[in-house]
């Protein structure tokens, strides 16, 4: 008998094989069919484990590149607030320096005045 498994349609040469074929014959057919099948999901199987392991490497990688990017990136931003802290501070001192400063000069400009209008011209 000979019957090919890769045809999707069985022609009436082949359904008249089967009439006549024996119990032998169809647990033959039976177990290249099972056997085929096998070797099919075998092969994806291990086209399978393939891709998985690949694409696991190249998460890996993205993984290791994205750690070393936030950890460049969170360096870089301590530094960052650390100056700022710094610029805050040295704001903080001279705004209270300036309060200082403006209260000697309003002083000094009210005794200007009233020496101005003391002295005469």
């Amino acid at each position: 008998m000979n019957i090919k498994t890769q045809n999707m349609f069985a022609t009436k040469k082949d359904l008249s094989d089967l009439r006549s074929a024996t119990q032998k014959d169809l647990s033959n057919l039976r177990k290249e069919i099972t056997d085929d099948l096998r070797k099919e999901i075998k092969s994806t199987q291990f086209y399978l484990d393939y891709k998985i392991e690949m694409y696991k490497k190249e998460i890996d990688k993205f993984k290791k590149e994205f750690i070393d990017f936030k950890d460049k990136a969170l360096t870089n931003l301590d530094w960052l607030v650390g100056a700022f802290k710094k610029f805050e501070e040295e704001h903080m001192v001279l705004t209270g320096k300036y309060s200082t400063i403006n209260v000697k000069l309003d002083n000094h400009e009210s005794r200007i005045q009233v020496l101005e209008h003391k002295i005469p011209s």
